[in-house]
Order: structure tokens, then C-alpha cells, then sequence
């Protein structure tokens, strides 16, 4: 694993830490405390799956010119 995709890897980690801890903590009920973080995990999950597709065009496209 490269140093950029360990750092990627650690900022998500963080983030998800972050929101989870975050929504535990907020003075609502339990049902809304559930819903916040379900959205929130969602919004999340929908982050991560574009910027890994991003980062694996990136790849692609340097295997590509390195091939040539």
C-alpha cells in the first residue's frame, strides 16, 4: 500500500469515528440518534465509493502511460 492510499485510508477512518461518536452523543432520541447515523453512513458509504473510483482511475491511467 502506498503512502497516499494509507493516508486515505486513515482520513476515512477518522471521519467515520468522527460522525459515529458525533451522532452517539447528540442529546436526540434514540430512534433519531439511529436515523442520523444511517443517513450519515449512507452519505458516508457514498463518499467512499467515488473517491475510490476516482483513485482507481488514477491508478489505471498511470498504468496506462507507464506501459507505453
Amino acid at each position: 500500500m502506498n503512502d497516499n492510499a494509507k493516508v486515505l485510508a486513515a482520513l476515512l477512518a477518522g471521519l467515520v469515528a468522527g460522525v459515529v461518536i458525533g451522532v452517539l452523543l447528540a442529546p436526540d432520541k434514540g430512534a433519531e440518534t439511529r436515523d442520523k447515523l444511517n443517513e450519515s453512513l449512507k452519505s458516508l458509504g457514498d463518499t467512499i465509493k467515488d473517491r475510490l473510483a476516482s483513485e482507481v482511475e488514477k491508478i489505471s491511467k498511470k498504468d496506462k502511460q507507464s506501459s507505453l
